[in-house]
């Protein structure tokens, strides 16, 4: 099972976690969620985004801490709904909204980081059949 999935119960109090399971990973930040997590841990808390889920039975997720993608989180992407909205494809995050040019970031060091987790069990990762 998925680590995220595993642990989610004990990590979402600590850590905004949020699903992206479409092919694109799209992904939605919810301003009032965001300010929350902000409110209690400062820039100590990470951006959890989950790209798989139990039924693909392996680890799909990105990890970003807030320290490092504070300022990618500029207030002219902030949407009329309050949310920042954007995907994940080929390790790269797409900010986007209607009328600007999208802001991008290369994430691929983020993908699995599960160690950059504040709080969090050890993560050992699981033999894949791919292992040999």
């Amino acid at each position: 099972m998925p680590y995220i999935d595993t642990y989610r119960d004990r990590l979402e109090p600590r850590h905004y976690i949020n699903d992206a399971t479409t092919a694109t990973h799209w992904l939605d930040i919810n301003k009032r969620k965001y300010e929350a997590y902000l409110a209690m841990y400062g820039e100590d808390f990470c951006l959890v985004w989950i790209c798989s889920h139990p039924h693909v039975g392996f680890d799909d997720s990105y990890v970003f801490p807030l320290r490092d993608f504070r300022n990618f989180l500029r207030a002219e992407y902030l949407r009329d709904d309050n949310r920042w909205m954007a995907t994940i494809t080929n390790d790269e995050l797409v900010l986007s909204r209607p009328g600007l040019r999208n802001a991008r970031k290369l994430v691929r060091d983020y993908y699995n980081a599960y160690n950059l987790l504040q709080d969090a069990p050890s993560y050992v990762r699981e033999k894949s059949i791919f292992d040999e």
